[in-house]
Order: C-alpha cells, then structure tokens, then sequence
C-alpha cells in the first residue's frame, strides 16, 4: 500500500468536509426560494446550484487525483509530486470556498434573503 496515497486521501477527506460543512451552514440561512451568486461570477442561479457547484468540483478534482496517485509509476518522483500536487491544492479550496461564501452571504444579508 501506497501510504503518501492514504495520506493524500486523508487531506482531501478533510478538506472536503471543510467545504460541504461550510455550504450546509450557508444553505440553512439562505431563504429556500433566494437567488444565490454563482462562485465568483456575476450571474446568479438556484440555492442548490450554487451551494454544491464548489463541493462537487472539489471532490472531482480529489478523485482525479486520487486516481493519479494510485495509477502513477510506483517509482522516481511521480508519486511525491502527486502528493505534493494534492497537499498543495487543498487549502487554496478551501480559501475560495470562504471567501465565496463570504460574498455571497453578504450580498445576500443586503438584500434581505437570509434567515435571522
């Protein structure tokens, strides 16, 4: 068994909890029927949309790694620099998931489309 493997899937497991954590406390204050501010874009779609484009991409983006790391040649530098990828990917998700959320929940507060 590959253990940076094992380790890169514990980070991303993590990670991903990080972010679905923080969109299921987005969800529960946006009203049902509000119109959400898609990632760092100026158009705006439904609640659903919005709030699981950035977990679901995450984790797509775990997968493929993951797949990688467990496909790659077993020797020389493929799988350090596929951990390295992995770890190096993880927290800057993380940080656009935040700030993303951020934005948007202020944006929303101002008009008025968050639950007290």
């Amino acid at each position: 068994m590959d253990w940076l493997a094992v380790i890169g899937d514990a980070v991303w497991i993590l990670i991903l909890s990080l972010i679905a954590g923080a969109s299921r406390s987005a969800w529960g204050r946006i009203e049902p029927d509000a119109s959400v501010p898609l990632p760092f874009t100026p158009w705006r779609t439904s609640k659903p949309v919005a709030l699981l484009l950035t977990p679901v991409l995450a984790a797509t983006v775990g997968l493929a790694l993951g797949y990688a790391a467990r496909t790659a040649l077993q020797t020389g530098p493929a799988p350090l620099l596929i951990f390295g990828a992995r770890i190096a990917l993880s927290p800057p998700l993380v940080l656009l998931q935040l700030i993303y959320l951020h934005r948007a929940m202020t944006a929303l507060a101002d008009e008025g489309q968050l639950r007290p």
